[in-house]
Formats: C-alpha cells, structure tokens, sequence
C-alpha cells in the first residue's frame, strides 16, 4: 500500500509518453485515412488512459489473465467494424499494440524498481 504513490506517478509518466506516441501515430494513419478522425481527439484519449488504466491495474493486482479478458473486450466490441479498410484495421491493431507495450513495460518498470 506504501508504493501507491508510486504507482500513480509511473502511471502519469506512461499517459504523458502515450499521449505523445498516439499523436504521431495517429498523424501517420490520418494521412492515408481521413475517417480515423471520425471520433473526437478528447474520446479518443479518454477511452485509451480508461483501457490502460483497467490493464495497468489488472497487472498489479497479479491478475495476468486481464490481457486475454481486455483482447476479448477489444475484439467483441470490433466485430461489426469495416473489415475491408485496410488503413483503419492496421491503426486499430498498432493502437492496441502500442499501448500493451506501454502498459506491461509500466508494470516491468515497477517490478524492477520494487523487487
């Protein structure tokens, strides 16, 4: 209970640095796609701290399975998606990759810092 303090700045620290990748990701996408800004820029940042906040929690809480549960979420809720448009799949799928790295090295950092 101790490192919560802790735990909230490396968290802090990994939005500032997602917030700073996403944007050139989405540049990149939004180049080839102009429908990748159909959502607003505030959604699109609040869904992706709330997605790795749920995952950054789950991991330290010892609770690993929340990957696989989050990649049913994300899956579930991608299903009726244009599956044709290759621009916008790619994005979604970099979009997820990205921030599952950014969440689980988060989580690698703590661990070598506490262990």
């Amino acid at each position: 209970m101790t490192n919560i303090p802790f735990y909230i700045l490396i968290f802090f620290l990994q939005e500032l640095f997602a917030l700073v990748v996403f944007h050139f990701i989405r540049r990149y996408f939004q180049k080839q796609n102009s429908a990748i800004t159909a959502h607003s820029w505030f959604y699109s940042i609040t869904k992706g701290i709330l997605e790795r906040l749920f995952i950054f929690m789950g991991l330290l809480n010892e609770m690993p399975m929340i990957i696989g549960f989050f990649g049913a979420l994300k899956l579930g809720t991608r299903l009726d998606a244009d599956k044709n448009n290759r621009v916008t799949n790619d994005y979604f799928l970099i979009g997820n990759i990205v921030s599952m790295l950014i969440v689980i090295s988060s989580y690698l950092i703590i661990k070598q810092v506490i262990d």
